[in-house]
């Protein structure tokens, strides 16, 4: 598997919840290669209960590549940077809801350079293994959750907006992270 619309696996990878991703989502991307796309322009969002105070500094974009065989496996972690609501967040109006806050990231200027090592080393890999080289995206947010509604789904749904998309568009939707073992530190009790 490419890195060509690997945003498919951004919630599929950490929840095995692909079900999650709509059609019109999956075709949204069609288009869609982080080897090729302007980097610059990417963005991120996701919507959490509003109960949940987002840690913007543990909001993360992680690049995974390996081969099938695995002698090369290595993770590349970047640190998203916060956007306030400007034009370009403007379209995710649309998916405010009572009871629930949409924050939008961008991968931080200083970090284009390593996202370039990112998309050379996957070039790379494509050149020697073929078809066996691999890539993965993930986001993921975290934050803590006022006192109180430990019993409450904590229901977060992600976007993405690429020049391929032109818009922001639903990635997965509604997943409560309560419910997946590998995401339960994601949220924990302020303190």
């Amino acid at each position: 598997m490419s890195l060509k619309a690997a945003v498919f696996i951004v919630m599929c990878l950490l929840l095995a919840a692909c079900a999650s991703v709509p059609l019109s989502t999956m075709w949204a991307l069609k288009d869609f290669d982080i080897t090729t796309t302007e980097i610059e322009r990417l963005r991120v969002a996701v919507r959490m209960p509003e109960f949940v105070l987002l840690k913007p500094v543990r909001t993360k974009m992680t690049f995974g590549l390996w081969d099938d065989d695995r002698t090369v496996d290595v993770k590349y972690e970047f640190v998203l940077q916060k956007l306030d609501k400007s034009a370009e967040t403007v379209d995710l109006a649309k998916f405010e809801k009572p009871g629930f806050l949409v924050h939008a990231f961008r991968l931080n200027p200083r970090d284009y350079s390593k996202m370039e090592t990112v998309r050379r080393q996957f070039a790379a890999m494509k050149e020697e293994f073929g078809d066996k080289a691999n890539g993965s995206m993930s986001i993921t947010a975290s934050g803590c959750e006022q006192a109180g509604h430990e019993k409450q789904p904590v229901n977060m749904t992600t976007f993405i907006k690429a020049p391929e998309t032109g818009k922001f568009v639903v990635l997965s939707k509604e997943l409560d992270i309560r419910k997946y073992a590998d995401l339960r530190g994601l949220v924990s009790v302020c303190n």
